[in-house]
């Protein structure tokens, strides 16, 4: 008798039960050993595939959404997991014996008010439910509509539904994924949700018609609809459902169900409408037309408002409230707000902007269907009076609706956790189109190679945008990617690009060349990545969707016991580590400059590994300096099973922590495999009688073979991948990239060169090898060398399997992922941690993210959806993300619906200002600077609750100055700033650059007369701080002249955003703004952060060159940090320079 099929340890699979099949998926029946209960258990077969398991994760994060609200209709997921021998994954269900396609089997049609009540009602609830949560389903079938014993219908099989977002990031492979007949015939629309709204129509037609009557091909379905019998709306809905042109559709299931209710409660007709008037404005006319035609627009907006509509009370930013005399029309694509004019009576339409379908979606969740009771016209009212009760009512209806909705957000966070989500797709948005600019696509009518490099193209019309420097990528007619490089040369109708990348002789005589956002994109595509993740709750910590929304909901830490602690730590850091340890979802550590945040994260680091030391860390920051500073302390303090992630050709990795690197350690890792592998063949072929020199030969030989295997094998799947679009798997990174590819036929390629290279050197004259060498001249030569040895058919063979196997060590994802998974700590900046495809597929047991106020909310999301408890790190009263160039751009802001608090706000300032007090921590004593400028620092940047530790400068600088010294420049005539005209909105002060440089020259002689002693350290740190670049640049240039003369002085000159994160010795802050009109620019009010970092970088001496007088005269920091030197004279000094 067969041994019972056990399941995890409490499925027992029935053998006396006919599996059922179905694409990639086989379902089988099983009962809960614990209590007997009936189960479905699907097993997604090649679910090792990355792509396919991309898609059982998204399944079971989709029905986990799906079954948070507990929809009747939808099937509950009971249990997940992967088949511990095979690897398959697998999901369980209730067991339901019954399908719909069992039911529709039966020859007698069903009674149309039977069908809509049990079928067609509850299977478009569902469908409306998953499109008010952006999922459509991509599968509605009879097959996949169970039937219980209830007889309750239920929506099942999520296999390839799909999490709906701002950007369609399909893979093909789900693309390709249909049911014919209720598969709509295109493949994809603009209308994201038509495709269910189809099936809906072609599941009604086939469940109401006899069984032989049935539709087998679309044209069928037309010609079965008109032989049944239903009441006109109900034929008029079907009929629209299963138009074969997706505009035609009820946009959505939401809709869908909307007109189905209207059937079946026969109130098509018979509701009491109201006839509301509208009057356009100017504004309004010339938002929607080129030429400031008041009947085109009156057209376009009418037709707009033809179909369905909503409505909502409008809120105004500047009052920070809504405005219940205004209010919002969505119509099919446009945004209308429409004020009520006080002194007239009459409804205005103050603006009408055509806004992109999904945040009118967004924004339908929340408003009032309009288009059941209200007619709009642009017309005059019939009567005054008539009009104002209507606008009364209409008023009254929207502020009712709006009570209620704020009731129902009260009671649960979803609709706040959307709404957030929004924010952040619509900035994601923005930020991508800034990107893009005004690239437009650049057609050519020529092209001519210019050597091997370059092609210069005839264009088809003028380009006016100068677009040099700029990258392109040529893509052929069948939408193959077959270049990518820079425009190096611009005439009026020719432009020249110079190869990164392309393939020799693909460019044709005529075609375009679009523009390539390169690194920018695949950061944006990250981030919206770990938008998805949180929107079908893939995110590792459960709650944390919740949390980012209210973040009132985070729990406070467990208490933690004795600690044996690792190093010498204050009050607050040893507070903010338990913390850190005890955490159950969130803390955040606030960490002023010099309060030792890198000691603290080492110190949990440590302390974590010491608790669980199989354990996982992620550590992440915004620059590559944090995490290498933190990493040499983690280092010290005892942990090595350490990996460092960066490109393989980025120089920003300190020296410290180069050797950590995945590549390094993989190459290591398969250097001694290789040295052990070719030792013990060694041994044993020379027990078999081979010369070491023919050996080795032989070795690299078979080196070769497989080198070129392997490039011929990448050279395959490059050119597949090309053939590609950027909606498949890759641009998800599920499979490697174009770059991946390119690197990794290049390196086969350079083994191969080095393979025959080590070959020919240690075959000599024995055997000679031409210059175009093929698989059989290797082959030929390797039977040569092996003929000397009696057992040459096994070394043969066992040569090909070491050659085989140190490829596949050195080449191998496997290997990286294997390194990774064994490692405590990964570590690398937000964005680039996941550089690498095996870090895509880690979770993480504690997540800390160092300079997270320095990081936008989308980019910290990268890190933090990957982990199960986060610790956030950083200073809202440093330097924000630099997001200036987005602000700058009001109508991007304005088409993505966007205010500049919402871009602005990063999510840990979000969090400092909302999370409980009791996940809240700070670092209140800093050790950098001594107490003369950390005690400015406190009192102007932190409401003096920074403490100083009694750091001491050396002896003799009091003498020279005191700790703080404003140089003072009021009382000079050629004090004032000139505009540099080679940089736009960029200043030079060239009196403030002459007094930095005769300060520094005072500080090189107090050393040589022995006033200060020289620095143990052989040289003083020095950092001359400007807020723009043409100030450093001069500088610079005055320095590089005085550079000999400044021997015991370090001196860098940086920008204000560079120095965030650095200390030194001495700082020198050039204010260089002075003017007439009072202009602080980049150093008034808002910016007093930039000031901020500035003056707080120094350890013992601080001096600032600027006009006292004109900063003076307006708020700001530099107004704060002037009162304070003038209130502290025992510390600090103001001196005309």
């Amino acid at each position: 008798m067969a041994e019972p099929e056990i399941l995890a340890g409490r499925y027992l699979l029935l053998d006396n039960h006919k599996p059922r099949s179905g694409g990639s998926a086989v379902v089988r029946k099983a009962i809960i050993t614990s209590d007997g209960r009936p189960v479905a258990v699907k097993f997604v077969s090649g679910g090792a595939d990355g792509v396919l398991r991309k898609l059982v994760e998204r399944e079971v994060g989709l029905l986990r959404k799906a079954n948070q609200a507990a929809h009747p209709n939808i099937i509950t997921l009971v249990d997940h997991g992967v088949e511990e021998e095979t690897s398959t994954p697998y999901l369980v269900f209730d067991w339901v014996d019954k399908t719909l396609s069992d039911l529709l089997a039966d020859a007698q049609p069903w009674d149309w008010r039977d069908f809509c009540d049990r079928v067609l009602r509850p299977v478009a609830g569902a469908i409306a439910f998953l499109h008010s949560n952006q999922i459509t389903h991509r599968d509605v079938k009879p097959g996949n509509i169970l039937w219980n014993d209830e007889g309750v219908a239920l929506l099942a099989d999520f296999g390839i539904a799909k999490q709906h977002r701002t950007r369609d990031d399909t893979t093909a492979t789900v693309g390709s994924l249909r049911s014919h007949l209720y598969a709509p015939p295109e493949r994809e629309s603009e209308l994201p949700f038509v495709r269910d709204v189809f099936s809906l129509g072609v599941l009604a037609v086939q469940g109401l018609c006899n069984q032989d009557a049935r539709a087998t091909e679309f044209h069928e379905l037309q010609p079965v609809l008109d032989s049944l019998e239903l009441p006109p709306p109900l034929d008029d809905l079907i009929r629209r459902s299963i138009a074969l042109s997706p505009n035609d559709r009820p946009v959505s299931g939401k809709e869908f169900l909307r007109q189905l209710d209207l059937v079946l409660a026969d109130e098509v007709g018979e509701t009491q409408r109201l006839r509301v008037s509208l009057k356009l404005t100017k504004s309004a006319i010339a938002s929607v037309t080129a030429d400031g035609s008041s009947t085109a627009a009156r057209t376009i907006i009418e037709h707009d408002l033809r179909g369905r509509t909503h409505a909502s009370s409008y809120w105004d930013p500047q009052q920070g409230g809504y405005d219940f005399n205004s209010f919002l029309v969505l119509g099919e694509a446009l945004r209308l707000l429409v004020r009520l004019d006080v002194s007239t009576q009459e409804l205005v339409v103050v603006s009408a902007r055509k806004t992109e379908y999904e945040a009118l979606e967004r924004e339908r969740e929340a408003a009032l269907v309009a288009d059941t009771f209200v007619d709009w016209s642009l017309a005059s009212p019939l009567s005054v009076l008539e009009a104002r009760q209507t606008q009364n009512t209409l008023l009254a209806r929207l502020r009712e609706h709006r009570e209620a909705e704020a009731e129902r957000r009260a009671s649960g966070g979803d609709a706040m956790v959307r709404e957030l989500l929004a924010v952040w797709q619509r900035t994601l948005t923005a930020r991508e189109v800034l990107g893009l600019g005004v690239m437009p696509t650049i057609r050519f009518e020529r092209s001519e190679a210019r050597g091997h490099t370059e092609t210069a193209f005839g264009l088809s019309e003028p380009l006016d945008l100068d677009v040099r420097g700029t990258e392109w990528q040529y893509t052929d007619e069948v939408g193959r990617i077959c270049g990518r490089g820079a425009a190096v040369e611009q005439g009026s109708n020719t432009l020249s690009i110079r190869w990164n990348w392309h393939d020799s002789g693909s460019i044709a005589q005529s075609g375009k060349l679009t523009p390539y956002l390169g690194p920018a994109q695949i950061a944006i595509d990250r981030q919206r990545d770990a938008l998805q993740r949180l929107e079908s709750g893939e995110a590792v910590l459960p709650s944390l969707a919740d949390i980012l929304a209210q973040p009132s909901k985070a729990r406070p830490p467990r208490e933690i016991g004795e600690i044996d602690w690792a190093t010498t730590l204050d009050v607050d850091k040893q507070t903010s580590v338990r913390a850190g340890l005890g955490t159950e979802d969130c803390v955040l550590v606030t960490g002023p400059p010099g309060t030792g945040k890198t000691r603290m994260i080492a110190e949990l680091v440590a302390q974590e590994l010491a608790r669980n030391s199989s354990a996982r860390i992620l550590l992440v920051s915004q620059t590559h300096v944090a995490i290498d500073n933190a990493l040499e302390r983690i280092q010290k303090l005892g942990v090595a099973s350490i990996v460092r992630m960066a490109r393989e050709d980025d120089d920003r990795v300190a020296e410290t922590s180069s050797s950590l690197r995945l590549d390094l350690q993989l190459q290591a890792w398969s250097a001694n495999v290789r040295r052990n592998a070719e030792g013990a063949f060694a041994a044993l072929s020379s027990a078999g009688g081979m010369d070491p020199g023919q050996l080795s030969a032989a070795m690299h030989l078979q080196a070769w073979r497989v080198a070129h295997q392997a490039r011929n094998k990448a050279a395959s799947q490059l050119r597949a991948a090309q053939l590609a679009d950027d909606t498949t798997a890759s641009r998800l990174e599920l499979t490697p990239s174009l770059d991946e590819l390119r690197r990794q036929h290049d390196d086969a390629v350079a083994r191969e060169d080095s393979s025959l290279l080590n070959a020919r050197s240690a075959l000599g004259d024995s055997i000679e090898l031409g210059q175009a060498v093929t698989v059989g001249d290797i082959d030929a030569a390797l039977e040569m060398i092996l003929e000397q040895s009696e057992d040459s058919k096994r070394l043969l063979d066992l040569l090909k399997l070491q050659a085989e196997w140190i490829q596949r060590v050195s080449a191998d994802r496997r290997m990286a992922t294997i390194l990774l998974e064994d490692s405590s700590v990964v570590a690398g900046t937000c964005l680039g941690f996941i550089g690498h495809p095996s870090a895509r597929t880690l979770n993480f047991d504690l997540c800390i993210i160092d300079e997270a106020s320095k990081s936008t909310s989308t980019e910290v999301l990268v890190p933090m959806v990957r982990a199960s408890r986060i610790v956030l790190v950083g200073d809202v009263n440093q330097l924000p993300p630099l997001d200036e160039d987005l602000l700058r751009e009001p109508s991007i802001l304005r088409e993505a619906d966007l205010l500049p608090s919402q871009v602005r706000e990063t999510l840990f300032e979000r969090l400092s200002s909302h999370l409980p007090s009791s996940n809240q921590f700070r670092l209140t004593e800093q050790y950098r600077m001594v107490p003369a400028i950390g005690d400015m620092i406190s009192t102007c940047f932190y409401d003096g609750w920074l403490r100083s530790a009694d750091v001491q400068g050396p002896a003799g600088y009091d003498l020279l100055s005191k700790p703080v010294l404003w140089l003072d420049t009021s009382r000079l005539n050629n004090r004032r700033e000139t505009r540099d005209a080679r940089s736009a909105g960029s200043y030079v002060n060239n009196c403030e650059a002459d007094a930095v440089t005769e300060r520094l020259t005072s500080l090189q002689r107090a050393i040589d007369s022995g006033l200060i002693p020289r620095s143990d350290r052989g040289a003083y740190h020095v950092i001359v701080i400007a807020p723009y670049r043409s100030q450093t640049e001069e500088l610079k240039r005055r320095l590089d002249r005085a550079g000999a003369e400044l021997k015991d002085l370090r001196v860098e000159v940086e920008s204000v955003d560079a120095v965030q994160g650095r200390e030194c010795d001495l700082a020198i802050f050039s204010v260089t703004r002075s003017n007439k009109s009072g202009k602080l620019g980049f150093l008034s009010e808002p910016y007093w952060r930039r000031i901020n970092v500035a003056l707080s970088r120094a350890r013992f001496g601080l001096t600032i060159v600027g006009d006292a007088e004109f900063c003076d005269a307006k708020p700001g920091g530099l107004k704060k940090v002037l009162s304070y030197i003038r209130e502290h004279p025992e510390t600090c000094e103001l001196r005309t320079a």
